[in-house]
C-alpha cells in the first residue's frame, strides 16, 4: 500500500507543474524483462526544456507482469537527460523500480536506460514514440532477478 501511495504523489507532483513546461505526456508502455516475461502499463512524464537541443524530463509508470505463476507489478520512477536534433531524440537515465508481487517478494532496486524517440507536434497536441532499453536487477532471497530488457512507449503530449 506505501508503494502505491508513493506512486500516487509521484504522479500529483508531475501533473501539477504541467503548466510550467507545456509539456505532460500520458504513455502506454509494453516492456520484455530478462526473467520477468512481458509487461503492458501505462505512465506519465513531464519534460523540462532547458535549453533548445537539451532536456530533462521525469517520469513515473506502472507495468503488469502476468507471466504465470507469477504475477507482478512494478513502479518505475525515471529522470532522463534528452537531447532533440529536430523531431528525433536520444537519452540516458536512471531510475527507481519498485516491484510489488503477489508470490513473490522482489527487492525494490535502482537502475539505468537509453532511449530513443521521436515527437510530432500537431498542433496543441503532439504524439511520440520511443525505444528503450532499462539495465536493472532485483534479489528475491539469494537469487538475482534480471528485469532488463527492451521496451516501446507511445504517447500523447498535452501543450506541446
Amino acid at each position: 500500500m506505501r508503494k502505491l501511495l508513493a506512486l500516487i504523489v509521484v504522479l500529483a507532483v508531475v501533473t501539477s507543474m504541467a503548466g510550467e513546461a507545456k509539456c505532460l505526456g500520458i504513455f502506454g508502455s509494453y516492456w520484455n524483462g530478462e526473467d520477468i516475461d512481458n509487461g503492458y502499463g501505462l505512465g506519465v512524464k513531464h519534460k523540462f526544456q532547458i535549453i533548445p537541443i537539451f532536456a530533462i524530463d521525469a517520469r513515473a509508470s506502472w507495468l503488469s507482469f502476468s507471466d504465470d505463476p507469477v504475477d507482478l507489478n512494478m513502479y518505475p520512477l525515471e529522470a532522463t537527460a534528452l537531447a532533440k536534433l529536430g523531431m528525433f531524440y536520444g537519452g540516458v537515465g536512471a531510475g527507481y523500480y519498485i516491484f510489488d508481487g503477489k508470490d513473490v517478494d522482489l527487492d525494490n532496486a535502482a537502475g539505468g536506460f537509453i532511449l530513443a524517440g521521436i515527437e510530432i507536434a500537431l498542433g496543441g497536441l503532439g504524439v511520440f514514440g520511443e525505444l528503450k532499453y532499462t539495465w536493472v536487477e532485483s534479489k528475491v532471497g539469494d537469487a538475482t532477478v534480471d528485469a532488463s530488457g527492451a521496451g516501446v512507449n507511445v504517447g500523447v503530449l498535452l501543450g506541446f
